[in-house]
């Protein structure tokens, strides 16, 4: 990595850098690393997991008014989270960074068995070959998601989920966003906006999500809820999904209240309760 960091206090800062074109990402912060990176742009840099930024083991930066763009890794492509960690990022512009392999997770951002606070950025233009081509929370993941822009992201296996944001037995709070413009592009791909899959689940508040598609074959545009998730969904948009339904459950109950849910391609019929 360019910058490797273990054991640092909030005392330590990074800011103003350019890190670009690195063969073993751009930054790692391990074994409570917890600096402040600001003002960075980190640029096409490659890793196993978290082409720019790898957070791990009970780390705890901040990171904020960063550009994190067109990266790669099989996992976290532009920022990864996981073992304990509590992150906080916000103000970045996290762009146009892309899954390598099949089955990873979090084009933008992967967040596994940790915490995360993601507010007031932009996440666009970034994909997966798996689930979550926004934002992946996955393996009990936890945090806040607000006043963000989750926007034109993608996931392009056949069998994938999640276009902008995926959630796998993860609870984050998602409030206030927008979520818009994300797709699927494999036949099967649920979720175009969100997808939501098994327990502990997501609680969704004050969010517009329009203009999103599932997959050619899929059946969830806006939202697919699946596998005994029961995410809460309060006071939402959800509109405009140019393929599949508004919210479409499988074997899922998620509990709707105080939502506009109108003008999508495979229908608006509200499931749950």
């Amino acid at each position: 990595a360019a910058i490797l960091m273990r054991n640092v206090d909030s005392t330590v800062l990074i800011d103003g850098l350019r890190i670009y074109n690195n063969t073993d990402g751009g930054i790692i912060c391990f074994n409570n690393a917890d600096p402040v990176i600001s003002n960075c742009v980190i640029e096409g840099n490659a890793a196993k997991q978290g082409g720019g930024i790898a957070i791990e083991e009970t780390s705890s930066p901040l990171v904020s008014y960063c550009t994190i763009t067109a990266n790669e890794a099989p996992s976290g492509a532009g920022i990864f989270i996981r073992s304990g960690c509590i992150a906080t990022i916000e103000f970045c512009t996290i762009e146009d960074n892309h899954i390598t392999e099949n089955w990873g997770n979090g084009g933008g951002i992967s967040v596994q068995n940790s915490d995360a606070t993601i507010r007031d950025c932009t996440i666009s233009g970034n994909s997966t070959l798996g689930h979550g081509g926004g934002v992946a929370f996955f393996q009990g993941a936890t945090g806040l998601l607000e006043n963000s822009l989750i926007q034109n992201n993608y996931c392009s296996n056949e069998w994938g989920s999640g276009g902008g944001v995926s959630t796998d037995a993860s609870n984050p709070t998602i409030d206030n966003c927008v979520i818009a413009g994300n797709y699927g592009s494999g036949a099967y791909t649920e979720g175009g906006g969100i997808d939501i899959q098994f327990v502990p689940s997501p609680t969704i508040t004050n969010c517009t999500i329009i203009n999103n598609a599932g997959g050619p074959s899929a059946l969830g545009g806006g939202i697919a809820v699946q596998w005994s998730a029961t995410p809460i969904i309060e006071r939402c948009i959800i509109a405009g999904s140019t393929s599949g339904q508004g919210l479409y459950c499988i074997s899922a109950t998620p509990v709707v209240s105080c939502c506009d849910i109108f003008d999508n391609a495979g229908g608006d019929a509200v499931c749950g309760t």
